[in-house]
């Protein structure tokens, strides 16, 4: 019997008062950064990479960075 492993809670930003922010949530975020690039949206990607550099963990940051410094 395999038991549900609990959410990985290493990013501790709580911006919206809902609580902490769970690392998988913060890779979603980076991944719907890079649809609305693929999009052509680079306002909503800046949003969203905004939101990985507010919530993110360093490498998490760290790639948000690069795809910022991409933005036209």
């Amino acid at each position: 019997m395999t038991t549900a492993k609990p959410p990985d809670r290493s990013t501790a930003a709580d911006t919206d008062g809902l609580g902490p922010v769970t690392a998988g949530e913060v890779r979603t975020k980076l991944e719907l950064a890079r649809q609305f690039l693929d999009m052509g949206d680079p306002e909503s990607a800046r949003h969203m990479l905004d939101e990985v550099l507010a919530e993110g963990n360093a490498e998490q940051r760290q790639e948000a960075q690069q795809l910022i410094d991409t933005l036209p």
